[in-house]
């Protein structure tokens, strides 16, 4: 299990996260528009649910590379649940505070 001792950062630090995808023009344009909402409830406070739709029948096939610098060590699966916070007939949301506190010793 990882705990806040194992990463290469100290807790609050910040770290670049870089998401490489291949997308189609309408796909890139509604993810943006949702990390402007993101962005936006970041800065005015808020707290939100934000939803994309992901059409895997369709063309949404977006074979995601996700790096970050430094690099992060692996969750347990476990702690990798923690994530789901809720999941409604396959729609899943997620969060990051059940990870939050997963990750100090005690978990």
């Amino acid at each position: 299990m990882t705990t806040y001792k194992d990463l290469p950062v100290d807790r609050a630090e910040k770290l670049k996260l870089t998401v490489t995808m291949d997308v189609t023009a309408p796909q890139a344009y509604a993810l943006i528009e949702m990390f402007k909402c993101w962005t936006f409830y970041g800065k005015a406070g808020m707290s939100r649910k934000v939803g994309f739709y992901v059409d895997g029948d369709g063309d949404f096939k977006p074979n995601c590379e996700v790096k970050t610098v430094p690099e992060l060590p692996e969750l347990s699966l476990e702690q990798a649940k923690k994530a789901v916070v809720k999941d409604d007939n396959g729609n899943c949301l997620y969060d990051f505070d059940g990870i939050g506190w997963s990750l100090h010793p005690s978990g």
